[in-house]
């Protein structure tokens, strides 16, 4: 019984304590071996996870890309549409050919109006007409609004009373404009060899009448306004070979008298912004330079040329140049050196008065005997247009009005008075 027990508890102590040993601890080292490795492995992972989410972040330099909606430029076409504004002074007035007649304007029934002188006062948009009523001495002034959608000349403008102070006779139906001192001039009824200057104040609407202002036979001209001395200056003729320049003062319409000088009828002289000098009609074929800062000829310019007829004289500032305009032609005058350049051959015949166009650069001159108006480029002297108006017609004044391009002619025909509105060439 003792054998028994001592073979039984031994043995199987022996071989358990060892068995459990070895198992444990194999299983215990590989275990945290492969749970190190794994913790790495989670630590590469968000590094690249990082990485791409910065290039898409970098969308916002595609974002950026909204300079690119410098589309706002696409915005700035709409100053492409102000063209449309810049193009409707063509269209407002009626569409026509170049120097085409555009419409034919008079006076109603009971107010019958034959235009003669014009001028065009910027300060109040209007053109004033020298209204001739058939006898001497019997005048009024009309007016028309340029452009405006009428038919009819309004003969009751602000007028310079014929009752007080009537005008002088139709040979001296000449205007001229102060747009400085906002008044207008005409000549008045010469009584006794003295004449009269009648002013007209736009700021007041009264009419005042300088007396005495020149000593001559009745034989009045036209008038030239020099806005860098704020003066008129007012031509008239006391025989053959001497003539006045009457200057007014814009202020104080006193009235200084040049006597004795060698010109002759001066229908339209032409003053010279850049010199502050007017050019004149002078005797023997020539045109005279009238110095306004010391009221006295300074040069005498050969026409080149012997007309019939010497007409009117037109300034361009651009080119510092004048055009004198004869019955035969028109001679450029350089008026740096005070020399004819060349003359252009043109049939004018008799005429008043012309008009230098800026807007296309071109001469307007109205023909009194042949009853035509003229169109001339003022670069070659080439003809643009000659145009006959519907008789019958005695065409007279020319003005140009430079905002719309427009012109406007007076016809003083006993029968058929009118105003013509005429679209300037392009």
């Amino acid at each position: 019984m003792c054998l028994s027990c001592e073979i039984v508890t031994p043995t199987p102590t022996t071989t358990l304590t060892p068995t459990i040993t070895p198992t444990i601890t194999p299983t215990i080292t590989t275990t945290s071996t492969p749970t190190n490795t794994v913790t790495p492995t989670q630590t590469k992972t968000p590094t690249p996870t990082v990485t791409p989410t910065n290039p898409q972040n970098t969308p916002t330099p595609t974002t950026t890309s909204t300079p690119t909606k410098t589309p706002t430029p696409t915005v700035t076409k709409t100053p492409t549409p102000t063209k449309t504004p810049t193009r409707t002074p063509t269209p407002t007035p009626t569409p026509c050919n170049n120097n085409q007649i555009k419409r034919t304007l008079t006076g109603n029934v009971t107010s019958p109006v034959r235009p003669t002188a014009m001028v065009y006062n910027p300060n109040t948009n209007v053109i004033y007409m020298l209204n001739y009523n058939g006898s001497a001495y019997s005048a009024n002034i009309a007016c028309i609004t340029p452009n405006q959608p009428t038919t009819l000349i309004n003969s009751s403008c602000k007028i310079m009373s014929t009752s007080s102070f009537p005008f002088n006779s139709p040979a001296s139906a000449f205007l001229g404009m102060n747009t400085t001192s906002n008044k207008m001039y005409a000549w008045g009824q010469a009584v006794a060899g003295v004449g009269t200057m009648l002013v007209l104040d736009f700021n007041t609407n009264v009419t005042s009448v300088i007396s005495g202002v020149v000593s001559f036979n009745g034989y009045q001209y036209g008038m030239v306004y020099n806005p860098n001395l704020n003066k008129m200056y007012a031509c008239s003729l006391s025989g053959i070979t001497t003539g006045e320049i009457t200057i007014i003062d814009g202020v104080t319409d006193s009235a200084t008298v040049v006597n004795g000088l060698p010109i002759k009828s001066n229908y339209q002289p032409a003053f010279n912004s850049t010199n502050n000098t007017i050019y004149l009609a002078g005797t023997s074929n020539t045109i005279k330079v009238f110095d306004c800062n010391t009221n006295t000829i300074t040069a005498s310019i050969p026409l080149g040329a012997s007309p019939s007829s010497f007409n009117s004289l037109v300034y361009k500032q651009s080119t510092n140049q004048v055009f004198a305009i004869y019955s035969t032609g028109i001679a450029v005058i350089n008026c740096s050196t005070n020399t004819v350049t060349t003359n252009w051959t043109v049939p004018i015949a008799t005429s008043y008065h012309s008009a230098y166009n800026s807007v296309n650069d071109e001469i307007y001159i109205t023909s009194f005997s042949s009853g035509r108006y003229i169109s001339v480029d003022a670069v070659s002297g080439t003809i643009i247009a000659n145009t006959l108006i519907p008789s019958p017609s005695v065409p007279f004044d020319v003005l140009v009005y430079t905002p719309t391009n427009t012109i406007y002619v007076t016809d003083s025909s006993a029968t058929n008075p009118k105003l013509l509105e005429i679209c300037g060439s392009i």
